[in-house]
């Protein structure tokens, strides 16, 4: 399942970047989407947040229309990238199992 929101979250990803106005709003999508994506899709979650960096900071004319909006997606973007991480660490710790010594 992470990895089918992965893949989802990269297929939104690129398609955000070809909507002019709109394309900043879906990094939003992006950003729930990748967070989900721990565990198998983390490598695709990140790929996605970070073209969704790229797209706000770059190729969307948002932050220079509205720099407040275009500062507080990158954010979002931000906290979902930290947010994946570290959900990803939590799932990949093993746990440990105590034995019982009863004979």
């Amino acid at each position: 399942m992470s990895k089918t929101l992965g893949v989802l979250a990269l297929l939104i990803a690129i398609i955000a970047l070809v909507i002019p106005g709109a394309g900043g709003y879906i990094t939003v999508l992006v950003a729930l989407l990748a967070i989900f994506s721990f565990g198998k899709g983390y490598s695709l979650g990140i790929t996605a947040i970070i073209i969704s960096i790229v797209n706000i900071a770059i190729i969307s004319p948002m932050v220079w229309a509205m720099p407040l909006i275009g500062v507080a997606l990158i954010v979002v973007q931000v906290v979902a990238l930290v947010l994946l991480i570290v959900f990803n660490s939590m799932k990949s710790k093993p746990k440990k199992v105590i034995a019982d010594d009863k004979k």
